[in-house]
């Protein structure tokens, strides 16, 4: 069977996103929270599961947003999508405590991780708290 790209897109924009963007977040995730996407795939329209293989094989879907969803590396990590996952962590950025917003939406896709213990692995995050006790 032959998907139409608006099978492989949600009707509500704010789901969808290209795989391009996908995986420039997903590099800056990495990079910045050491957090990485454990597998890539599309649900459809009609809750079928497209995989990342097959969504970079489709030259005519792959420039296109779609309805792209993810789990985090981490053996409880729940299903998110991504372009909701990316929208949630910019809006934690301007929120009143930035720290607090992020911890909460990571432990909702890691529900079982202890996210602040995650957040003392991150090479600056560490050279931050060596700083600080050096200075006591």
């Amino acid at each position: 069977m032959i998907q139409s790209a608006n099978d492989w897109a949600s009707p509500d924009p704010t789901q969808n996103i290209t795989l391009a963007d996908a995986d420039t977040f997903g590099n800056a995730l990495a990079g910045g929270l050491q957090v990485q996407f454990a597998d890539i795939y599309i649900r459809t329209t009609e809750n079928q599961i497209i995989s990342e293989a097959e969504l970079r094989s489709n030259t005519f879907i792959l420039p296109l947003p779609v309805n792209l969803y993810t789990h985090l590396v981490a053996a409880d990590s729940v299903e998110i999508n991504v372009a909701q996952f990316r929208a949630s962590l910019r809006a934690a950025a301007l929120a009143n405590d930035p720290t607090g917003t992020l911890c909460e939406l990571l432990s909702q896709a890691m529900p079982q991780t202890d996210v602040p213990d995650q957040f003392t692995r991150i090479p600056a995050i560490q050279q931050v708290l060596l700083a600080a006790l050096q200075t006591l």
